[in-house]
């Protein structure tokens, strides 16, 4: 577990922004039945993981998550489908996360500390993910998953995560460059738009 914040509450929410760590994605909870039971199981059960990830009702992590466990078993997945968007920019505050899932879902950690938690579908957010997520399946469109593991979180540029059903796709650099970027700039400015509308939403 990628430790940015030096809380473990914080700490615990950021890693499961990124849907690869079982546990961060339980959180506490005992993995007893339904998909819980189904992702920590061994050996796993492909056939019930896949209808996990193809039922129209599963959350987006836990559909990246099913996907995640079947392809580290050496299972066929589907290739390029976007599940979540994790932008992180490193400020003298600290760490800016924000988190979005392809239902709507958004989530802030400012480098505060502060954390603000959308889930499903909001009104006012929604069609900004769907911007976010056009932009952003543009670039996963053009570039592959990566084979390491997840590195710590930025401390200099800017990182553009994606939640993909293969794997994990990401790009960084400095910021100045990324929003000139035909690609990765997009994606900023949708991001960017995201979290001026849920800073508004808090202050209202």
């Amino acid at each position: 577990m990628h430790t940015p914040y030096r809380q473990p509450a914080l700490d615990r929410l950021y890693n499961g922004f990124f849907c690869d760590d079982i546990a961060m994605l339980l959180d506490g909870r005992a993995p007893a039945t339904g998909w819980a039971r189904l992702l920590t199981q061994e050996p796993c059960d492909p056939a019930a993981l896949r209808a996990l990830a193809t039922a129209a009702d599963t959350e987006d992590r836990v559909v990246a998550m099913a996907w995640r466990r079947l392809q580290a078993a050496g299972h066929d997945v589907p290739r390029r489908e976007l599940f979540g968007v994790v932008i992180e920019v490193p400020l003298e505050t600290g760490l800016d996360t924000l988190a979005a899932y392809r239902d709507g879902s958004v989530r802030y950690i400012h480098g505060s500390g502060h954390t603000s938690l959308f889930e499903g579908p909001v009104e006012g957010l929604l069609p900004l993910v769907r911007q976010l997520f056009a932009a952003s399946q543009a670039v996963v469109d053009r570039i592959g998953p990566t084979d390491a593991p997840r590195r710590p979180a930025p401390t200099g540029g800017v990182r553009l995560s994606f939640i993909v059903s293969d794997g994990l796709y990401f790009g960084e650099g400095p910021m100045n460059a990324l929003m000139s970027d035909g690609l990765a700039g997009p994606v900023l400015q949708a991001g960017v738009a995201i979290l001026d509308r849920v800073t508004s939403m808090v202050a209202a």
